[in-house]
């Protein structure tokens, strides 16, 4: 399924945000996708889109998840954020992108946790970790973590793990 939230709204998740929960039943490779203020749908009274979590976000479990968060969004996560939980066939993607557009985590950041994982921060970005960022952690992972432009920032409070038991 797709999750549009854009025009200057506020979503508040009480739990936890998964996306990619169940594969399809005819073997094909969809992608669950929550776009975050997206370009192509902007407010026209430019106010911030916020999405606000209480627990964890888990992007992509048993089938393919992907937030895309640009256009000066805001996304604030008070657990930990999981790109790819479970191995699966495809990766689960992450992309913030452009000046303004923040994401702030109160726990860990975990791409490819036991699947393959990719986080894209680009633009002008910020994020902000308050626990620890890890790539590739458990066997047979992969996960990925790229920060491109000038004034894109990557704040983490803890540790930084290069592939612990998988490949980052």
């Amino acid at each position: 399924g797709t999750f549009y939230q854009y025009g200057g709204t506020q979503v508040d998740v009480t739990g936890d945000l998964i996306l990619g929960v169940t594969p399809d039943n005819d073997g094909s490779t969809s992608i669950d996708t929550y776009y975050l203020n997206p370009t192509n749908v902007m407010s026209q009274y430019n106010l911030p889109t916020i999405l606000s979590v209480a627990g964890n976000v888990v992007v992509g479990v048993f089938a393919s998840g992907m937030i895309d968060q640009d256009n000066g969004s805001q996304c604030n996560i008070a657990g930990d954020l999981i790109i790819a939980q479970e191995k699966f066939i495809n990766r689960s993607i992450y992309n913030i992108k452009g000046t303004g557009t923040s994401l702030s985590v109160g726990g860990n950041v975990i791409v490819g946790n036991a699947g393959d994982g990719d986080f894209a921060q680009t633009n002008g970005a910020l994020n902000t970790i308050s626990g620890n960022l890890t790539l590739g952690k458990e066997l047979n992972s992969k996960g990925y973590y790229g920060v491109n432009g000038s004034v894109s920032i990557l704040l983490v409070g803890g540790n930084i793990n290069v592939g612990l038991d998988g490949k980052g």
